[in-house]
């Protein structure tokens, strides 16, 4: 099958969609075929290096920026050098080869070094052919699932917030995902969908604060110094399938590290 790249502005782990018999016997009847989905990786887009890191820490720790300076560190680095960006790909499958089927809404959550939940979004699109529409941030009603569909995150399995996954929530507030088609599957196609978020600056300095604190204890007690923030992502896309309707196909969690240093 062909495959494309859908760009909304959000390892291979296999994704379960557990949905009522009633509605599994109509699709059965139709022959109308579920949508796959499967949460590809997570990739570093952007990050400071190990030195800018180092930079960083020294100014924000130091009393004297002289001291830093002296260590061969001319300025503070800035917020923009700073910055962590992240580009999810999801692998999207349509076996039908006469109906296109859409991507209508994403449940993402966002957990690093292990305690520090950031929170979730919901991310709402909108109908093509309704040009009045805009897509939205945790609109009422969205990203929940009913009584027959299990395995699924909902609002209330995570923490809705979008303070941290700033990217994405200022892409969606600007207007910068819009109604096209970039998020339907083709009919007899497979999909690329990559959702792009950004963390928040003052999140990304608590997460290279703690970072550095905990590669100092390591230092000190002779351990082997690693730079790299531990994290794990889940969260719900949800489809509008012809005779199936609503959709929820669960991913994750999918946890691995982002290197310091490495983009």
């Amino acid at each position: 099958m062909q495959s494309h790249r859908l760009l909304p502005a959000l390892s291979a782990l296999p994704l379960l969609a557990l949905i009522g018999c009633d509605i599994l016997t109509d699709a059965v009847k139709s022959g109308v075929k579920a949508p796959k989905a499967s949460l590809n990786r997570v990739e570093k887009t952007h990050g400071p290096t190990t030195d800018q890191t180092l930079a960083w820490t020294c100014f924000e720790l130091m009393a004297d920026d002289n001291l830093c300076r002296l260590a061969g560190w001319d300025n503070k680095p800035s917020d923009a050098t700073m910055l962590m960006s992240f580009d999810l790909v999801f692998d999207l499958e349509n076996n039908n080869t006469d109906i296109p089927i859409p991507l209508i809404e994403i449940l993402l959550g966002v957990t690093v070094m292990e305690d520090d939940n950031l929170g979730a979004i919901c991310i709402s699109f909108c109908d093509p052919d309704d040009g009045e529409c805009v897509p939205s941030a945790n609109a009422e009603g969205a990203c929940e699932v009913d009584e027959e569909t299990t395995d699924v995150k909902e609002p209330a399995d995570l923490i809705p917030t979008v303070d941290d996954l700033v990217g994405l929530a200022d892409a969606i507030a600007e207007g910068d995902i819009d109604n096209g088609d970039f998020r339907w599957i083709p009919p007899g196609e497979a999909v690329e969908g990559h959702v792009q978020f950004d963390l928040a600056v003052d999140t990304t300095y608590h997460l290279m604060e703690t970072l550095l604190l905990d590669a100092v204890d390591d230092a000190l007690a002779g351990r082997r110094v690693v730079l790299e923030v531990p994290y794990s992502v889940d969260g719900t896309l949800f489809f509008d399938v012809p005779e199936l309707g609503r959709y929820a196909i669960g991913f994750g969690p999918f946890s691995d590290v982002w290197p310091i240093g490495q983009n």
